[in-house]
């Protein structure tokens, strides 16, 4: 690649008045750095990337790591999607109101989901940088679970979660293709 400059996210581009700030930089006190890898196009006053952002909106469906678990909601850190189309951009977390947990009663998050668990979930809205996330219906919810106590991944028995070591049961909003979903692209 002689010739090209190649640039990683933070790395200066050159200042505002020459380089237009566009999807892959960003602009700070009228300087322009990248936002991700890419080529400096010197002819376009640009940066060239593989990848485009994905906004996500109402309607994306998002793979999620449970962080924290509160009685009315659980917080997830939203998995950058890895693939051809490009990656998510500027949402990092996701939230799961009780209400917006399953189409059954929830009396409390902590009986749909635990710290640790993988989530496949709808946005319903976006407010600022939080997605809002349901997991009502029978194709979002848990996907894998551990283990409260070792850490092993659950297997599933009718509604339960059964650990193959400690033989301990749990439960969970399990999306109806729990450990059956193949190969998720994370």
């Amino acid at each position: 690649m002689e010739g090209k400059t190649i640039l990683l996210p933070g790395d200066h581009v050159g200042p505002g008045e020459v380089y237009a700030e566009g999807a892959s930089t960003y602009t700070e006190k009228d300087e322009v750095y990248a936002s991700t890898m890419g080529v400096l196009d010197e002819e376009s006053r640009g940066l060239k990337t593989r990848f485009r952002k994905i906004q996500i909106e109402r309607g994306s469906i998002v793979y999620g790591v449970v962080l924290s678990v509160f009685e009315n909601f659980a917080i997830l850190g939203i998995l950058p999607e890895k693939s051809e189309e490009g990656k998510f951009a500027g949402i990092p977390d996701g939230k799961i109101l009780v209400k917006n947990a399953s189409k059954e009663y929830t009396r409390s998050m902590r009986d749909a989901v635990k710290v640790g668990d993988l989530v496949r979930a709808k946005v319903i809205d976006v407010d600022g940088d939080t997605a809002m996330l349901t997991t009502s219906y029978p194709e979002y919810g848990v996907i894998k679970a551990f283990c409260a106590r070792d850490k092993s991944p659950l297997d599933r028995q009718g509604k339960d979660l059964v650990c193959p070591l400690c033989k301990g049961r749990e439960r969970r909003k399990l999306a109806n293709d729990y450990r059956d979903f193949g190969k998720i692209n994370l």
